[in-house]
């Protein structure tokens, strides 16, 4: 085998790996008034578009440039035999237009490719798959009240612990109190409490986990013996 027949061997091979998943294939034709049709897919060749980021990635072909390839050197680059293609700058770029199903914009060749325009009369560069891609959908995390009734007991006493996240919490814990694998809302009963206690109330979902504090406090009696007439301690 030559090294010419090892070359056309590879080329082929190597356009007819499968596209990127989550992609859309480009079809049609950009112009130059330098070198003149850009076609965007053939045979074993082909550009395709990230459909979220909207980057470029693959090979077109000119007949007088030869391949030109996209994402060679970052998204906003393609590149030829002789030099590079800028995609975005000061006052001109590629765009999406989900609209037309097609690219719109110009790109720039240097001296040598010049303004290259992505669609015109009767051209264009088209996307197979137009749909505008959904952005994802951001869970926030659990937002709980919690809150203590009473806050103020006498030692040994007992309060109740209500918590409420409206449909937000998947799951609820209060390790001082021994709950886990709560509910998204509830009340609980303390232990019998010897001291001030701070409670927390920890929810999560898909989103993250959140945090949320309530006290009870202890309070415990002082005795001591009234000053007739002065009605003070001693």
């Amino acid at each position: 085998m030559t090294n010419y027949e090892f070359r056309i061997l590879f080329v082929f091979i190597f356009f007819s790996l499968p596209l990127f998943s989550h992609a859309s294939s480009l079809s049609g034709y950009a112009w130059s008034s330098n070198v003149g049709w850009i076609k965007f897919s053939g045979p074993t060749y082909g550009v395709n578009m990230d459909d979220a980021t909207g980057n470029l990635s693959g090979y077109a072909w000119s007949s007088n440039i030869g391949w030109v390839r996209f994402n060679a050197n970052g998204p906003d680059w393609a590149e030829w035999i002789g030099g590079l293609i800028k995609l975005k700058g000061p006052s001109y770029n590629v765009n999406r237009n989900y609209d037309q199903c097609r690219l719109t914009g110009w790109a720039w060749g240097s001296d040598v490719v010049g303004w290259v325009r992505l669609s015109g009369n009767g051209y264009g560069v088209t996307i197979d798959d137009c749909s505008p891609v959904e952005p994802p959908i951001t869970i926030e995390k659990p937002v709980c009240q919690f809150s203590a009734s009473p806050v103020r007991i006498s030692k040994g006493g007992r309060s109740i612990l209500y918590w409420n996240c409206n449909g937000t919490a998947d799951v609820c814990q209060i390790a001082e109190a021994g709950l886990q694998n709560g509910d998204d809302s509830g009340q609980i009963r303390t232990s019998a409490l010897l001291r001030t206690t701070k409670f927390n109330l920890q929810c999560s979902n898909a989103g993250g986990e959140s945090s949320f504090m309530t006290e009870v406090r202890v309070v415990v009696p002082v005795y001591c013996e009234i000053i007739p007439f002065l009605g003070t301690c001693r």
